[in-house]
């Protein structure tokens, strides 16, 4: 089927694209194709930013890369599908999902559910007493989880619209979650990051909170699981008021879920991120904003003067994580790739 991408707005609008079509596949096949032909033939050059002053557009640079003599079409990349809005007074998460909803996760606490070709929203679940952070499915999408400022994270029926449980644990609002299974036979396990500096791991069957992991000095931004593993980062560590930034944990944790209950530290090794070099505005580092976790990879965002995304190889820093005691020096950040990246289901969000 299409990937599709959300994005919700601080204006409370919600916009949907499918930024790649079935249809795509086969465009993209052949445009590769004519740039092999067209480079066999020396008629074509790489792709490179222009100068400054110089300025073209994306078609105007792919042109120039293979021109249309060379017969191929294009992919259209990104279709409009659906704009929702005033959907809330400010959108702080969203989900898509597979079967055409929509998920959206508000400021006022609602949490809205749209239906692709549909201009009214399908249900509303408004428990929630504070602003919703984060949400995430479990139970093939059946079941939907949410994080609140509120300090908790709920599990909700969406068939009923009703939620069945509640986890409450932690002492600050609630920033990301996230659910896997430890091993393939295993039941899943809810994760929930918050502001209190802590990572929760909950049984979705009991809603009891089976282990804690301690380590942040600032919030929890972000948590990615795959397997035995857990990736987690941080970020600003505020006053009692939410608002005052005392300071920043930049670093992003590993965690071998295989120890938990066991002798040794969960924690296999922490990297920090320092600021580049030009743009240094925290002495402590960038904040971790986000992460995807793949299978030898993991892509960051972070804050700062100069916004960047950063691609770290998790073979690498295990090694190094491994053989350093668990302090690692990054490569420096103009070795670091930029990358964008879409999934069937990506979200996108405002994680602090």
């Amino acid at each position: 089927g299409d990937t599709v991408l959300a994005a919700g707005s601080e204006y409370g609008n919600i916009h949907l694209w499918a930024v790649w079509r079935e249809e795509d596949n086969d465009d993209a096949a052949a445009y590769a194709a004519g740039r092999r032909a067209a480079r066999a033939k020396g008629k074509t050059q790489p792709i490179g930013l222009p100068e400054a002053g110089k300025a073209k557009t994306a078609a105007q640079r792919i042109d120039r890369v293979c021109p249309p003599s060379c017969g191929a079409p294009r992919p259209h990349f990104a279709k409009k599908l659906e704009r929702w809005e005033g959907t809330h007074d400010f959108v702080q998460s969203i989900l898509a999902l597979p079967n055409g909803q929509v998920i959206s996760g508000g400021d006022d606490g609602k949490i809205n559910v749209h239906t692709i070709g549909q201009l009214e929203r399908s249900a509303s679940l408004d428990e929630h007493a504070s602003a919703v952070m984060c949400l995430a499915t479990i139970d093939h999408g059946e079941t939907l989880v949410s994080g609140s400022v509120d300090r908790t994270a709920r599990i909700w029926d969406l068939r009923a619209g009703q939620s069945t449980m509640t986890l409450d644990g932690h002492s600050r609002s609630v920033h990301c979650l996230t659910a896997s299974k430890a091993n393939p036979l295993g039941s899943q396990i809810i994760f929930t990051g918050s502001r209190d500096h802590s990572i929760k791991l909950w049984d979705p069957r009991t809603a009891r909170c089976q282990h804690t992991l301690l380590g942040h000095v600032g919030s929890v931004t972000c948590i990615g699981a795959d397997g035995w593993k857990l990736i987690s980062g941080g970020g600003y560590n505020r006053g009692p008021d939410d608002d005052e930034v005392i300071s920043v944990d930049s670093s992003l944790r590993c965690w071998d879920l295989r120890r938990l209950g066991g002798g040794e530290p969960a924690c296999l090794w922490r990297l920090h991120v320092p600021s580049p070099a030009a743009h240094l505005v925290y002495p402590d580092g960038d904040p971790v904003l986000s992460l995807q976790l793949l299978e030898d990879k993991v892509i960051t965002s972070h804050g700062g003067k100069k916004w960047t995304a950063r691609i770290w190889d998790l073979e690498s820093l295990h090694h190094h994580g491994a053989t350093r005691g668990g302090l690692l020096r990054p490569p420096p950040p103009s070795s670091s790739s930029l990358s964008a990246s879409c999934s069937p289901f990506l979200r996108m969000g405002c994680l602090r």
